[in-house]
């Protein structure tokens, strides 16, 4: 079953010029011409700077296209006073500019071939079928389509990354402290751990890093989850040190109940995640500029290789023993420290400071560390799409999320290239 033309299908066919000239028409039987398209503005749905003739008269500006919901739509009103045109489907209520003149309406006829590939996209999103055709893609093709994802997933977690940054006083260390906490956790606990570290400061752990026990404390406080514990007499301690640090830094601590602690493997557990990280925060390497100098793998691995204190080596949780294992960061957790937190940092601050060399080198960070095991990778894998490493995996899951879990595949690139290979 076709679907009708939505407004991203309309945006594409616009854009890409997916249309016969002649099922382009003005609503009022005037003809129009399109010189230029324009450029896309995601923000309003509009393209700006188009070139259009209409009646023999030459109109530069914006064009809206699809439904905008005439006048009751705030956010078009400005768009509206400079555009020239708004095109849709079928005949429908006019925007209007300010002076309230409407503004000329063009219906533009998208091919029956579109519509039905669209239709089967829609349908499809996500499937094996999807996957068969990335599989199918020419090397270059192929590249391009992982590239963009990739670049795109860069640029987005940069821009949260940034608000986090201007939240913190542009402190780059602080950044990366409250992105560490962000990406220890797995996505359960994630917002916790955010809170985690707005609960306990960095300047607080800063001024107290001298001592691995002291950091223990404020963090193991801090979560609330040293109050769920039976005591022992390291515990016992942690709770003494934090009563005295919580007064000095005014922290109100968390509720456990803030933690989603059920089905967790041991090794992925907030508490030991947590004292793990006030091992990377005590030792000397917690430097951004640590962070900006990996090129592997091997160096993340290094630069997250701290261990947990003594009393951690045989105990997963507080006051429960267990058979004697250092409490490193594991070869695969570092990896995803690289992934999640190290490239995305380096990125960002490359960005901040235009700086192609650090650009390239957070990619090929990506491109040398192995993909992620997961289960939205794992089914790509068997759909024949070929994942080689983190670059490949990210930009799966980049696709899968953003686009095929939004039903846009008028805006994916594998969409488009599916939707413009039908129309040629």
């Amino acid at each position: 079953m076709k679907p009708n033309a939505d407004n991203r299908l309309l945006r594409l066919v616009w854009g890409e010029r997916l249309y016969r000239p002649e099922r382009l028409n003005l609503v009022d039987g005037g003809r129009i011409e399109v010189v230029s398209p324009g450029d896309p503005d995601d923000v309003t749905g509009s393209f700006t700077g188009a070139q259009i003739v209409l009646e023999g008269a030459v109109c530069r500006g914006d064009v809206l296209v699809g439904e905008c919901g005439g006048d009751r739509n705030p956010r078009l009103r400005a768009v509206a006073d400079r555009a020239v045109l708004q095109v849709v489907a079928a005949p429908s209520v006019p925007v209007c500019r300010a002076g309230g003149d409407p503004l000329p309406q063009a219906v533009m006829a998208v091919e029956e071939s579109v519509l039905e590939v669209y239709g089967e996209l829609l349908s499809r999103a996500g499937s094996c079928r999807c996957g068969e055709e990335i599989a199918r893609m020419d090397g270059f093709k192929r590249l391009s389509l992982m590239t963009r994802l990739q670049v795109e997933r860069l640029h987005r977690k940069s821009c949260e990354l940034m608000e986090i940054h201007a939240g913190g006083g542009e402190n780059w260390n602080e950044t990366l402290y409250v992105m560490l906490f962000r990406a220890m956790g797995d996505n359960r606990n994630k917002e916790a751990f955010t809170r985690l570290a707005r609960t306990v400061p960095y300047t607080a752990v800063s001024r107290e890093r001298g001592s691995l026990f002291s950091v223990e404390a404020l963090l193991l406080g801090g979560s609330g989850l040293l109050e769920t514990r039976s005591e022992d007499d390291y515990i016992l301690h942690l709770r003494k040190e934090f009563e005295y640090l919580r007064r000095k830094y005014g922290i109100v601590p968390m509720r456990p109940i803030a933690w989603k602690l059920g089905g967790i493997q041991p090794y992925n557990a907030p508490v030991l995640r947590i004292v793990q990280m006030a091992a990377f925060l005590t030792a000397k390497e917690f430097v951004f500029d640590n962070l900006l100098a990996c090129r592997t793998p091997q160096d993340v691995q290094r630069l997250f290789s701290a261990e947990a204190s003594g009393y951690w080596t045989t105990h997963f949780t507080p006051s429960r023993r267990s058979a004697f294992t250092p409490k490193r960061i594991g070869t695969e957790k570092a990896n995803l420290l690289g992934i999640n937190l190290v490239s995305v940092l380096q990125f960002a601050y490359a960005n901040s400071r235009d700086d192609d060399r650090l650009r390239e080198a957070a990619i090929a960070l990506l491109e040398q560390t192995p993909c992620e095991r997961n289960r939205i990778v794992a089914g790509w894998q068997a759909c024949g799409v070929e994942i080689g490493n983190a670059f490949d995996s990210q930009a799966m899951l980049e696709l899968t999320r953003l686009y095929c879990g939004q039903k846009r595949c008028a805006e994916c690139g594998l969409g488009k290239y599916l939707i413009k290979r039908r129309f040629a």
